[in-house]
């Protein structure tokens, strides 16, 4: 697991992969703060990206052909104890009885960006992720944290765990491939993205609702 996160790492450093991030670029954007007293400052983000997918009946069931993980984006989204207005999860609703523990999805830029280095026609979204978050990287996350993000308050609960639902990506369920072929990449995918908690992305229960628009300030707590 060390070499694993080692090459993670080395890949966010700009050491590995497409693109490149100077040491300095890197520990002033990922780094941990800390206060004068040695106390660790409060860590900030931006919202890029916030999304949603409303329920439809031909493709809300990940057997249905038209199924997708990938959620379009909304210039804000509005959240409730439930979670977040007009978004439908199908395993959460039928299965977990809309757990408020998962009410919301949250990916940080610099997984999708591990994403890509391994699919790089992925996009933003195929994750299925409500919001997606740059200055803060996976890692700086952890449950029982709390997200201050405009007047909406947010508690962390858990990694989110990958699944077979992403074969469904179009990158992964390539017609170009043979089944044996499109097996193996998805749980080439899934073991990826398990390596570490976060590096799937993280749920979050709502403690207090409001709006969230691109562009709001994340404030951990």
């Amino acid at each position: 697991l060390d070499d694993s996160l080692n090459q993670v790492d080395k890949f966010l450093n700009g050491d590995l992969g497409v693109g490149t991030t100077t040491d300095e670029e890197f520990d002033a954007n990922n780094a941990i703060q800390i206060d004068e007293d040695g106390s660790k400052k409060t860590k900030t983000g931006r919202v890029i990206r916030t999304a949603a997918r409303a329920y439809h009946k031909d493709a809300f069931q990940p057997s249905s052909r038209e199924y997708t993980t990938r959620k379009n984006a909304l210039p804000s989204v509005s959240i409730s104890g439930a979670g977040v207005d007009g978004d439908y999860n199908h395993y959460r609703t039928a299965a977990l009885s809309s757990t408020s523990d998962r009410a919301v999805s949250i990916l940080t830029t610099d997984a999708m960006k591990y994403l890509r280095s391994l699919h790089p026609s992925s996009q933003e979204g195929d994750l299925g992720e409500n919001l997606l978050i740059d200055g803060l990287q996976y890692r700086e996350l952890a449950v029982g944290d709390k997200a201050m993000i405009g007047t909406v308050l947010l508690e962390i609960t858990e990694p989110i765990v990958p699944c077979a639902n992403l074969c469904k990506l179009p990158y992964i369920n390539n017609g170009k491939l043979n089944p044996k072929q499109r097996i193996e990449q998805c749980r080439t995918l899934i073991g990826k993205l398990d390596m570490f908690d976060g590096l799937r992305g993280w749920y979050a229960k709502v403690l207090q609702p409001g709006k969230i628009s691109v562009g709001e300030i994340v404030r951990l707590a």
